[in-house]
């Protein structure tokens, strides 16, 4: 649905940022929720090149809501959910699933300055800031790309299996094997060609991944918009299969994801680049809500895939205390 709101940005690998706002004009930024049958915003107006004088303008009436903050996650309630999650893999209920747990952290919320770090610290980041007119306002730094199409090619990426203090072993690798099945399988269901690239590690921020970049053969920007739906939510943020995974979530995690594992993005005329929204908070007047999550699969120990959300979690936590 078009709402009401404004949005600015800056692409991985790139210096530029770029900003939208409610108005006239065909461009257009889209904030769509984890589960499907959720609430997608669209800002429409045009896309305009920020300076540093357009960017404090887009913050000088970022007016944040107050409300009482959410309780964050226990240790003990997050490794109870990861023992559950691998029993109910070995009872070969579903073969993987990511556990997410939600932050609070009570403090005075300053966007610009949070915005302008996250793009100091992060330049492989897509970095973003968002506000709806219905009080909803989020920032963020994800590492991963969900789909992009320039000059008629379309580009994404497995990424998933997050390295540990001993490198990577056969549960990262087995766990970013499962990610490309998924994304492959989508793309054959939905007719596309395509092309897997080397997999190599890939740094976001305090952690690694295993990444491997796809590139796809394109069809028509109106088919291409339909995979952006067909790919999300991938095995990366959900769980294989889906169904039986996110029904465990639904059970366990004990908190709304809302738009966190959502995504998010922009198309501006032939093209589009969407992200998947990770690394990001809610942000409100008295604190903001931070959101990480982990990949379970038969090999996982509850106490590493805790650190590993703590790892996460930090690449804004370090910038709001």
């Amino acid at each position: 649905m078009e709402a009401q709101g404004k949005a600015i940005w800056r692409q991985p690998g790139d210096t530029q940022i770029y900003a939208i706002a409610s108005g006239q004009g065909n461009d257009e930024f889209t904030i769509a929720p984890y589960l499907k049958n959720a609430t997608i915003h669209c800002i429409k107006g045009q896309i305009t090149q920020s300076t540093d004088l357009l960017c404090s303008d887009f913050f000088k009436d970022f007016a944040l809501t107050e409300r009482p903050l959410v309780s964050s996650t226990t240790e003990l309630d997050y490794t109870s959910s990861v023992n559950k999650a691998v029993q109910a893999i070995r009872d070969n209920q579903f073969e993987k699933v990511v556990i997410a747990r939600q932050l609070t952290i009570e403090t005075k919320v300053q966007p610009e300055k949070l915005f302008q770090a996250l793009i100091d610290a992060y330049p492989q980041a897509f970095v973003y800031c968002f506000q709806l007119n219905n009080g909803l306002s989020m920032i963020g730094a994800t590492p991963e790309t969900l789909l992009e199409r320039k000059e008629n090619t379309l580009n994404t990426q497995a990424l998933g299996g997050t390295e540990q203090t001993y490198g990577y072993s056969e549960k990262e690798y087995h766990e970013h094997q499962q990610i490309i099945i998924d994304i492959s399988s989508k793309l054959l269901t939905q007719n596309y060609q395509f092309k897997l690239g080397e997999t190599l590690p890939k740094k976001a921020g305090n952690v690694a991944h295993l990444s491997t970049p796809i590139v796809i053969d394109s069809q028509s920007l109106g088919q291409d918009l339909k995979l952006v739906s067909a790919l999300h939510p991938t095995a990366a943020i959900g769980g294989l299969p889906f169904e039986p995974a996110n029904t465990f979530l639904l059970a366990n995690e004990n908190f709304n994801r809302n738009y966190y594992a959502g995504y998010l993005g922009f198309k501006h005329k032939q093209n589009f680049s969407f992200y998947v929204n990770l690394r990001c908070a809610e942000l409100y007047k008295n604190g903001a809500i931070l959101f990480a999550g982990a990949g379970i699969n038969s090999n996982s120990i509850a106490a590493d895939e805790w650190q590993e959300t703590n790892n996460k979690l930090n690449t804004l936590k370090q910038f709001l205390n």
